[in-house]
């Protein structure tokens, strides 16, 4: 009966080219695998590099603070002391311009109004923007009246010092990054 006309005797090993389908969804599967994990890996390495910069800066804010605090402390000006802004003025619009390529021109600058600037300093591989500002003032209240009410502000009478830290060097040139 096997010698039917256009038929094979079945030998118990399959179809032909069952194998090679087998063979490539195997393979294909294999490289989703690879893909997959080569993602997630290039994913955890951009992470470890945000929470290092993440971590740098935080250190660099309190070596700002630190260095804030001492200059309070131990200066010849001691309470009253206060840094010098990075840039306390606007400049004419071609070295605004070439300011502006800063990487911290939106603190040194107070978003181009200079109204509180900050103030630069280099510290190791990185730097950190610091403003101490004693301003106590009145805040208003009962806001809706005819005449809203003024009271001193028991915040404003204390001392504001800020400081944010950038890791990266500033070389003499600080439209240039240094990455080492």
């Amino acid at each position: 009966m096997n010698e039917i006309i256009g038929t094979r005797p079945r030998s118990g090993r399959g179809r032909p080219g069952q194998t090679l389908v087998i063979a490539l969804s195997v393979m294909f599967l294999l490289f989703f695998i690879g893909a997959l994990f080569v993602t997630l890996v290039a994913r955890n390495l951009g992470r470890v590099a945000t929470a290092g910069e993440r971590t740098s800066a935080t250190a660099l804010a309190q070596s700002g603070l630190d260095w804030v605090n001492t200059q309070l402390t131990y200066s010849e000006l001691g309470a009253d002391w206060r840094p010098s802004p990075t840039w306390p003025t606007f400049i004419n619009n071609g070295v605004e311009g070439i300011r502006r390529r800063d990487p911290d021109y939106s603190w040194l600058s107070d978003n181009g109004t200079y109204v509180k600037p900050w103030t630069r300093i280099s510290s190791g591989d990185g730097r950190f923007l610091i403003r101490v500002d004693y301003q106590p003032g009145v805040a208003q209240t009962g806001i809706g009246g005819p005449t809203p009410a003024q009271t001193f502000d028991p915040l404003s009478a204390y001392l504001h010092i800020e400081a944010v830290g950038r890791p990266g060097r500033v070389e003499d040139d600080p439209t240039v990054l240094v990455s080492n």
